[in-house]
């Protein structure tokens, strides 16, 4: 089960997975929009996150939960920087570290807004 915050990651899932939101065994659930408590406890009762954003970043960390982190691209590439650091303060291997880089490619300051 897949569950979706309101807004990037609803529209995202709609376009891959279609109105149905399935895919084989992979069910998506649209939440509505939380507030800051719910989004925490949401984050704290989850395997995995995947976030975007600085502030959603430091609460996944806090949540204490395996997260994916899509960094917000800016324009001065700062974010590249950003991301290097994270992965370099976990001493992440080198599979983590080409997964996010991945993850993170092809991203540009329009996504943001999106």
């Amino acid at each position: 089960m897949l569950l979706l915050t309101a807004g990037h990651a609803t529209r995202q899932s709609l376009q891959w997975l279609g109105p149905t939101m399935r895919h084989g065994a992979l069910r998506a659930i649209a939440l509505p929009s939380l507030s800051q408590t719910d989004y925490d406890h949401l984050l704290w009762a989850s395997d995995l996150n995947f976030v975007r954003g600085e502030d959603s970043f430091v609460r996944a960390q806090w949540a204490g939960q395996p997260f994916v982190w899509q960094i917000y691209p800016q324009d001065d590439g700062a974010h590249s920087a950003k991301l290097e650091a994270f992965l370099d303060m976990l001493d992440a291997p080198a599979s983590l570290r080409a997964f996010h880089r991945q993850w993170n490619a092809g991203q540009t300051t329009e996504d943001v807004h999106a």
